[in-house]
């Protein structure tokens, strides 16, 4: 998940290429392009990472669109890809 930037830096978290409709990021308002920055509070630098606090439930995931840092809650019901 590590992305790098315009000047080819190397940043936290990961670049989201799709988004599934109806997905529980859909509903979230996260879009193709957003860099997901954080799970709950937890810095991401890796997918490993991601998929270690993706839990089910309500979370706060923390986004960079076009840099503005913006808070969305995603909610995931167990077994959901969001």
């Amino acid at each position: 998940m590590i992305d790098k930037n315009e000047n080819n830096d190397r940043v936290i978290g990961g670049r989201v290429e799709s988004v599934v409709s109806d997905s529980p990021a859909a509903y979230a308002g996260i879009a193709a392009g957003d860099i997901v920055l954080s799970l709950d509070g937890h810095a991401l630098h890796d997918v490993i990472d991601y998929q270690f606090y993706l839990d089910s439930g309500p979370q706060q995931i923390e986004i960079d669109r076009k840099k503005e840092r913006l808070v969305k809650e995603m909610d995931c019901d167990e077994g959901d890809d969001p």
